[in-house]
């Protein structure tokens, strides 16, 4: 060929430009394919060092986000158990108070009630989740509560608890730590109302059931503070994860920018690659076709 035309200068630069058309495609097609921009890092090497930095970021605020969602499950949880037992203890009022209201109290059977309450109580203190028990303090595989197998007064609730006094606490972000307010131990005292209530009800003290019926207020009034400490705690550690999700997703939007193919932008320059292409071919066609003749006329 370069015997017809007798320009290799030209011919190596058009040849040159073609291969560097067709290096540029194979780039694009891959970054099309992968939804790369680049393979490497050499690629972007002017925003390498900022999108390393935005991916560490990320995963650290991605981890915090994780750790603070199953936090934000536990003191759900929490809430939902104290909302529970602040109902029955409730539902315990009204049954002494029909208990107190004349003769026909006396037939209500309050020791029966007051048996299923504890059991249920218990059942609500010693819920778990992801196989650990909520209101164990440290003691997170230990059932923070045990009953008797019999409950007459409040001495036999001695020594039910069998978690540790330990507040656990979640870090939040690297400088929010957040506590959980309270254990069992706390609902003990609840416990053992009911057991006086028991009492006082089978001995048909009347003045024991009333002194009973004010500590069970103060006792709704106790884990109604509870129920506030956990969602002043809950609401905090959703409003730091809420931040943490819009971090995350404002350096996934940096790292997408960095990383991500821009597909209308590439299928817009694979095409003008091909028409540049195809106009290569056909020049460079035409040309090996002129023979000596056509430059000397």
């Amino acid at each position: 060929m370069y015997g017809r035309i007798g320009d290799f200068a030209h011919n190596s630069r058009l040849a040159s430009y073609t291969q560097l058309t067709q290096a540029r495609m194979r780039d694009t097609q891959l970054a099309i394919s992968t939804g790369k921009s680049a393979q490497t890092f050499s690629g972007i090497a002017d925003d390498s060092s900022l999108l390393v930095s935005a991916k560490n970021e990320k995963a650290i605020a991605d981890a915090h986000v994780a750790q603070n969602l199953n936090g934000i499950d536990r003191m759900r949880s929490m809430d939902g158990a104290l909302d529970n037992i602040s109902g029955m203890l409730d539902r315990m009022r009204g049954l002494v108070v029909q208990r107190l209201s004349g003769p026909s109290g006396d037939d209500l059977p309050l020791d029966i009630e007051v048996d299923t309450m504890l059991e249920e109580i218990s059942g609500q203190l010693n819920i778990k989740l992801d196989n650990r028990y909520l209101f164990s303090g440290s003691r997170t595989d230990t059932r923070p509560i045990e009953l008797p197998d019999a409950v007459n007064n409040a001495a036999d609730l001695a020594d039910i608890y069998r978690g540790d006094d330990v507040r656990l606490s979640i870090r939040a972000d690297d400088e929010v730590e957040i506590d959980v307010p309270m254990t069992a131990a706390e609902i003990v005292p609840v416990l053992e109302t009911l057991a006086d209530i028991k009492a006082a009800h089978i001995a048909g003290d009347t003045d024991g059931l009333n002194a009973a019926l004010d500590q069970l207020d103060n006792q709704l009034d106790s884990v109604s503070t509870l129920r506030g400490s956990v969602g002043v705690r809950m609401e905090r550690l959703e409003s730091v994860t809420e931040s943490q999700r819009f971090t995350s997703e404002y350096l996934a939007e940096i790292i997408s920018r960095i990383e991500d193919t821009d597909l209308p932008e590439a299928m817009t320059k694979l095409a003008q690659d091909r028409t540049a292409l195809e106009a290569s071919y056909l020049t460079i066609s035409q040309i090996s076709q002129l023979s000596l003749a056509d430059f000397i006329r």
